[in-house]
């Protein structure tokens, strides 16, 4: 299978590419004419062309379309928003502040784009290089499908970490209908031994659930239809969903595990098509978006339940535009810090790298907060590292510690790693193989427009049932 899809995709002329390049180039144009902003992006008439060209230049880093729903498609799709849509925005309905107290200036602006681009053109290196020289070594692996026993075992760790986080059943309810309630909570555990057992044992619930899932998917009968594969799988989506809102309603925590369980039914049941997955895309962006008001609101879920007001106040205070382009990392908050860097021009030569990605650790993580990119960052926005709301564009990192080169070598061992994650998820044997390398695939590659500091505390607080199940896999496949 991953030979056959690869292949496939090097050979065929890619219209979707050359369509979605010479449509994104058209519509850069007209925005950048007709533009009456206060900032002009001229850059974007390079970033929107490179963004298509170089899938003809690497013929291995074209979307896959027999699998919409792909490691390789993700990051495309991340980086279609970095140098098509995120430019265009802000170019047509101007930059959002975010956290930001003043906006850089558009030299500044304009830098990040390209210096956005420059990241791309080095990922699609790295994975076109990467692809070609293992290609010959690919080939199906076994799945690995966990019994019940395993499924049991991570239940019961998972439900002692709610255990050790809550307390009680009425914490736990106090959780869910009020949100606020967090704030104590992690008052009273946060920096505890309890609080860290329970952070890191919470996902294994969520994962039982999973396994049991993707148990059903390989055993299913092949004819199901559609209404006997939802009646499934959505309350186990939904059971998924409430145990990671356990995690102060990050909405990061629930989104990926449910692409990644999308990405299977995609894979194992019946292909979903791009216009599905869009389509399904724009239903939930109002709802997640509305979710991080209700999180931070002293509202109760029986308030947005009952009462129309509260749910005014929810839907009128989503901004749709400023949150898209402050999660997505549109171009200005990689401008701020680049301008920010130009008032110093302070090498850093890796010090930043090695503490953010050391931040998060437990005990260890603590004497290098102090020193990491986060820090620098929120310094540079609040004029103090007491407030560390802010995360550090990995690009932007790496340019602070090795200007240009940094972003170029640091994103072709992304785009290796990326071809590396994709093999695996196309080789994968079973349901659950398939959704461990797509789960593992989006952290990861959060890496493009996210912070080194955020993908270091994915891996020390929720990959646990990764790590054992990688472990496990390697005694099962050496006996």
């Amino acid at each position: 299978m991953a030979e056959r899809s690869i292949a496939v995709a090097a050979s065929k002329p890619s219209l979707a590419a050359l369509g979605i390049g010479l449509a994104a180039v058209y519509l850069a144009g007209v925005a950048l004419a007709t533009s009456t902003g206060e900032v002009k992006l001229p850059a974007v008439l390079v970033s929107a062309p490179v963004f298509g060209v170089m899938q003809w230049v690497c013929p291995r880093t074209r979307p896959n379309l027999d699998m919409p729903l792909c490691p390789l498609n993700w990051a495309l799709l991340i980086f279609f928003l970095q140098l098509v849509l995120l430019p265009l925005s802000v170019l047509v309905q101007g930059p959002s502040l975010g956290r930001l107290l003043v906006l850089p200036s558009e030299f500044a602006i304009n830098m990040a784009v390209l210096l956005s681009t420059a990241a791309y053109l080095a990922f699609c290196c790295g994975y076109q290089f990467f692809v070609s020289r293992r290609e010959n070594s690919a080939g199906a692996r076994q799945g690995w499908k966990p019994g019940l026993p395993v499924m049991a075992g991570y239940a019961a760790l998972g439900l002692l970490g709610f255990v050790f986080t809550f307390g009680s059943v009425a914490g736990l309810v106090e959780h869910y209908t009020r949100p606020a309630s967090r704030i104590a909570l992690m008052g009273e555990i946060g920096g505890t031994a309890r609080g860290f057992a329970g952070t890191v044992l919470r996902p294994f619930l969520p994962f039982a659930f999973i396994m049991a899932w993707c148990r059903w998917v390989d055993r299913r009968p092949r004819r199901s239809g559609w209404i006997a594969v939802l009646a499934v799988t959505l309350p186990l989506m939904g059971l998924v969903v409430l145990a990671y809102l356990s995690y102060s309603y990050n909405r990061g925590s629930f989104t990926v595990p449910l692409v990644a369980m999308t990405a299977v039914l995609s894979r194992k049941v019946r292909r979903i098509s791009p216009a599905a997955l869009a389509g399904a895309a724009v239903l939930l962006l109002l709802p997640l978006l509305a979710l991080e008001i209700y999180r931070r609101a002293d509202f109760r879920l029986q308030d947005v339940w009952y009462s129309p007001e509260v749910r005014d106040v929810l839907v009128e205070q989503v901004r749709v535009t400023d949150q898209v382009q402050l999660y997505g990392g549109a171009p200005q908050f990689l401008g701020y810090l680049l301008e920010r860097w130009g008032l110093e021009k302070q090498l850093f030569w890796g010090s930043t790298l090695l503490a953010s990605a050391l931040y998060p650790v437990p005990v260890l993580g603590k004497s290098f907060r102090s020193s990491s990119g986060v820090a620098l960052y929120n310094k540079w926005i609040y004029g103090s590292a007491t407030n560390v709301d802010q995360v550090i564009p990995f690009q932007g990192e790496l340019f602070l510690n090795f200007q240009a080169a940094g972003v170029i070598g640091g994103f072709l061992l992304l785009g290796a790693l990326a071809a590396w994650l994709e093999r695996g998820f196309e080789a994968a044997g079973s349901a659950f193989d398939l959704y461990v390398w797509h789960y593992s695939a989006i952290w990861a590659l959060f890496l493009i427009n996210g912070s080194l500091a955020v993908v270091s505390q994915i891996a020390v607080f929720f990959f646990w049932p990764v790590y054992i199940y990688a472990a496990g896999r390697l005694v099962w496949i050496g006996r």
